[in-house]
């Protein structure tokens, strides 16, 4: 395991996740027990994460689109909540006898770099860090949240939190979503080993199939990597 350091959001950051699949995508590669079949998306993600490899941007701004209104407030207001729900996370924590700090943490790597996990925080207590998701969202996706079993393997936050587990060899892993003017939602994720194998496998039959259309794709031709500074 490695903890690549830059900080969350930065452009480091941003190049770390080039060409990868991270643990907020794992439920486009996992099959849920529910379903059992590969994810619809997984196609899809798959031709995302070649473009990254080959042109060296993010597949979401590669030919200059910007994030749509919407999305551009979510993330505006999730950061400008970010300092506030961390807070009310740690004195949940503590109300549950969990005492220890929590620390801001870069992106968590496989030895390989070919996956990776960027958990909000991780808690430094007994000698051990736990990966924490922290979120702060819009009033209807918390109520989600509240309403949802999202501690169950049908819902795609379980193979982000399970992967997170994974790149950081933790042993659990605690979920909280605030809203100011909504109760909290705090679960904690114990370690699930059968599904980290699973997982592990299907992700390496990702990467593996992602190499392969990578090498495939390149035999059509020169692809123009973006540069720093260019549009």
């Amino acid at each position: 395991m490695i903890e690549d350091k830059s900080k969350q959001g930065t452009a480091a950051w941003r190049a770390a996740h080039l060409g990868i699949p991270t643990a907020s995508d794992f439920w486009q590669i996992m099959p849920t027990p529910k379903r059992g079949s590969i994810p619809a998306s997984r196609e899809d993600y798959k031709f995302k994460k070649v473009v990254e490899r080959l042109i060296g941007k993010p597949w979401d701004v590669a030919d200059g689109q910007q994030p749509i209104l919407s999305q551009i407030f979510a993330i505006k207001r999730g950061k400008a909540l970010e300092e506030e729900a961390c807070r009310q996370f740690d004195i949940e924590l503590k109300k549950r006898q969990v005492r220890g700090r929590l620390r801001r943490c870069g992106m968590f790597l496989n030895d390989e770099r070919t996956i990776g996990a960027s958990p909000d925080r991780m808690l430094v207590y007994n000698g051990h860090e736990v990966p924490c998701e922290v979120k702060s969202p819009l009033a209807h996706t918390h109520m989600e949240y509240l309403l949802s079993d999202i501690s169950s393997p049908d819902n795609k936050y379980y193979a982000q939190i399970q992967g997170q587990i994974l790149l950081t060899n933790a042993k659990k892993a605690f979920f909280y979503s605030y809203h100011p003017r909504c109760p909290g939602k705090f679960i904690i994720f114990e370690r699930d080993q059968a599904y980290i194998d699973r997982l592990q496998l299907q992700l390496q039959l990702f990467c593996r199939e992602l190499d392969e259309a990578t090498e495939r794709a390149r035999g059509f031709g020169e692809f123009l990597p973006y540069r720093e500074g260019e549009e």
